[in-house]
């Protein structure tokens, strides 16, 4: 009995043994089975899903294949009407500086046509991948051709996630997704500034709560139909002419009616439209926002909101500068304002001229009128670099600049802010309070000019407003000039030099990082456009249907197809 259950008892042991091996083999194979999927091409949806969707990698496989990009998640629908004989400026404006390939956006260029717009032929107008044309009778406001396009089928809500609506009565955007590095901290760091696109400046500010977002909030009124002594509305509203609507947003809009019907008469595109979307959106229980600084954090939900806090004009209360320019974004482009004396308009002039200068790659920048931005960021950023990131609140910083998000780690993060987030005028804070050295000064920092030469302390100005970028440096006397200063203190000079070089140096490897993944970015880019020209059968049926419809222009347009079917009344904006 005893050698019995010591058989049995060896049975068991091998059968256990048995089940464990047959079990890793088993997990072993599925494994396998798992990676060989996700590294395989990407598998197309059928024509009803949408956009194409492309497979993915875990962070957990080895699969060296990148992440392929899906379809952008936002539509920009540009609207042009030759009205005014800076409307066709504002278009080109937009076209040179709001749009880039491959910056997450989808862009339609409608071009209205007929009524008391002049012919414009832009068929020689070279677009990036992500851009079409679209020709349309002018016979519609804004809402209504956003509205006609969506109603005709080229665009299904359901394929993005935000909707950015703009007119050619602004210039803008003035927050340009890329200007090259002139002078300044770049030029020692070798690093080129890469901005955010635009758009996402605006996107980022959609939550659960907020459907309706624009640069611009207004709670000028407009009477009904037009009669000063009837029905008025003053509800707050963001300006139509550079709005965003999210997916919910714009289902809401599209449930509401009239909000995208094609209005023919101006005081039912105000009531119905410009005014409608706005106040549907709130009675809905949703929120809308605004960038400008006042409004931050503001409940239009309340009534008690809806005076503005007594300012009704568009731009009360701005500052006139470069930061108040970036939080409006867009100016009006007509061509008796842009004639005007208004100091906001006369920035945006100003920076337009030294974009225009950066871009040519002329280092003689506007040094009388426009001072150039990167010469007084050295003495902030060796401030911050001295306080340094151990009381930085990255959770707050990465949480309220949601596009941020690519920076993975907080040394990144750090950097993006260091450099650039603290000139943008992005939300920040630390959980300690920090006392900066006394009697420090930070602008002492040397400075070169473009000659080479450090800054002398008779070059430097004390007031920010008076302070422009030096473009000869002075000469400089001799050791032995009879005259010459007295030497600084050789420790001094040691330690201030030891730290311009230890700022500088972080800064050149946080560049470097980003070189490399740019490098690396733009070869994935390289490789997903030789396989999107391979794929032609798998795009979504907004792009497929704006191939199709500028295939067929001439015939449509001689047809008068494309003709609105709500409207018999042609009329200019």
């Amino acid at each position: 009995m005893r050698a019995r259950y010591r058989s049995a008892r060896g049975k068991r042991i091998l059968s256990s043994r048995l089940q464990l091996v047959l079990a890793l083999l088993l997990a072993g194979l599925a494994l396998t089975a798992i990676t060989r999927r996700y590294r395989s091409k990407p598998q197309e949806t059928s024509e009803a899903d949408g956009a194409a969707k492309a497979s993915w990698t875990p962070k957990w496989l080895w699969a060296s294949e990148p992440k392929q990009e899906q379809w952008p998640e936002t539509l920009v629908v540009y609207i042009f009407s030759n009205t005014d004989p800076e409307y066709f400026n504002n278009l080109k404006f937009f076209l040179k500086w709001g749009v880039r390939e491959g910056d997450g956006a989808y862009y339609i260029i409608v071009v209205q046509e007929g009524g008391k717009s002049p012919m414009v032929d832009l068929e020689e107008v070279v677009l990036p991948g992500n851009a079409r044309l679209l020709y349309h009778d002018n016979e519609c406001y804004d809402w209504g051709t956003l509205g006609w396009i969506m109603s005709a089928g080229m665009v299904d809500v359901e394929d993005y996630k935000y909707f950015i609506m703009i007119n050619s009565s602004v210039r803008g955007p003035y927050a340009p997704p890329y200007m090259p590095a002139k002078g300044g901290i770049q030029n020692y760091i070798g690093m080129r500034r890469e901005i955010p696109a635009w758009h996402k400046r605006l996107t980022s500010q959609f939550d659960n709560d907020t459907r309706l977002v624009g640069p611009v909030i207004s709670c000028e009124g407009t009477p009904f139909e037009g009669n000063p002594n009837g029905e008025w509305r003053a509800a707050p509203h963001v300006q139509s002419h550079a709005i965003a609507v999210d997916q919910v947003g714009m289902k809401v809009l599209q449930e509401e009616g009239k909000v995208l019907k094609c209005h023919t008469n101006h005081w039912d595109n105000k009531w119905y439209a410009e005014t409608g979307a706005s106040l549907a959106i709130l009675e809905k229980g949703y929120n809308m926002k605004s960038l400008m600084k006042r409004y931050e954090g503001k409940d239009w939900r309340d009534e008690k909101s809806w005076d503005c806090d007594g300012d009704r004009e568009l731009l009360a209360g701005m500052e006139s500068n470069f930061a108040a320019l970036q939080d409006a974004m867009f100016i009006p482009g007509k061509e008796g304002v842009l004639q005007t004396s208004d100091e906001l308009i006369g920035v945006a002039q100003a920076y337009e001229r030294w974009m225009e200068q950066q871009s040519a790659g002329d280092s003689e920048l506007l040094s009388a009128v426009f001072p150039d931005i990167d010469e007084v960021k050295l003495p902030l950023v060796a401030m911050m670099h001295e306080r340094g990131p151990a009381c930085f609140d990255f959770a707050y910083y990465r949480s309220l600049n949601t596009d941020l998000q690519q920076y993975a780690t907080d040394e990144q993060l750090w950097g993006h802010f260091l450099h650039f987030g603290q000139f943008e005028r992005r939300p920040f804070r630390f959980t300690c309070d920090w006392d900066p050295p006394a009697g420090h000064d930070w602008a002492g920092y040397p400075i070169r000019s473009d000659g080479g030469a450090a800054l002398s302390d008779t070059e430097k100005v004390t007031d920010p407003k008076q302070r422009r970028r030096v473009i000869r440096p002075e000469a400089r006397q001799e050791d032995n000039a009879p005259d010459a200063p007295q030497q600084e203190d050789a420790g001094a000079s040691a330690e201030r030099k030891l730290k311009r070089r230890k700022v500088l140096g972080e800064g050149r490897r946080w560049a470097e990082g980003l070189a490399v993944e740019a490098a690396r970015q733009a070869a994935h880019r390289d490789e997903r456009t030789k396989q999107a020209g391979k794929a032609g059968a798998g795009l979504p049926a907004a792009r497929r249907q704006l191939h199709k419809l500028a295939e067929v222009r001439p015939q449509l347009l001689g047809a008068g197809r494309l003709q609105d079917q709500h409207t018999e009344l042609s009329h200019s904006r």
